[in-house]
């Protein structure tokens, strides 16, 4: 399967705020790019032996099936020790005209919750974002105020997105430098150090037990074998 990846060009932007001033004249945006840096990632990981069904597992914070018409409390059931930061909310239902709130909390002891990240829901729209904080246990309070829906929420890790980021980066850079001594170069060659070097230190983690899970233990680095207990 493809490598769940959610990175836009307002991330890269980051890096590199003029980027839209960059493009060439007729060129739209990046996204070939980025397609190339994502299948660029995806064959490093293969060639080092993962498998695309196994890495990049997600955490479960709510499940689908039941459609929520008024207030639901989903408490996920185990506890998050990977310490992934992406979350990830897909509609599954969706009346129309709904309007809803979804507020993310975290807890290190299940007994105090903390708010973490509060979604306004008015459509079918995907949306996904980076958690402020991280905790050890999760739940997902909705409360809907007009209409129903039911949806799947879940964490992903970014440690593979940040490689895409970087390779994104140095294939824009590679596309532009026309010498080896303008702006366009110095920028590919930082961007292909960096992601050279993440690429080295970086914790793959895998759900090498297919059990639909990945623990702490589960992960890969360079040059390692799996550990696993």
């Amino acid at each position: 399967m493809p490598l769940e990846t959610y990175i836009t060009e307002s991330d890269i932007k980051a890096y590199i705020p003029e980027l839209s001033k960059m493009l060439w004249s007729g060129q739209e945006d990046y996204q070939a790019q980025k397609e190339r840096a994502i299948e660029h990632v995806t064959q490093m990981l293969k060639d080092r032996g993962h498998s695309m069904k196994a890495i990049m597992p997600r955490f479960t914070l709510r499940k689908s099936g039941v459609l929520i018409e008024d207030k639901e409390i989903s408490e996920a059931p185990k506890d998050e020790l990977i310490q992934r930061s992406r979350w990830v909310f897909k509609p599954v239902q969706f009346s129309p005209g709904t309007i809803a709130s979804i507020r993310i909390e975290g807890s290190y002891d299940r007994e105090n919750w903390q708010g973490v990240q509060i979604l306004s829901i008015d459509s079918d729209s995907e949306q996904t974002g980076i958690l402020p904080a991280l905790y050890t246990y999760y739940r997902v309070v909705t409360n809907v105020d007009l209409g129903a829906i039911d949806f799947v929420m879940y964490l992903i890790e970014t440690g593979i997105e940040k490689l895409v980021i970087y390779k994104w980066l140095e294939l824009i850079m590679l596309d532009k430098y026309s010498d080896e001594n303008d702006m366009y170069f110095l920028k590919m060659k930082y961007f292909r150090r960096e992601y050279e070097e993440l690429a080295e230190r970086i914790r793959i983690f895998t759900d090498s037990s297919n059990d639909g899970e990945a623990q702490e233990n589960e992960f890969t680095k360079s040059g390692s074998i799996k550990m696993l207990k």
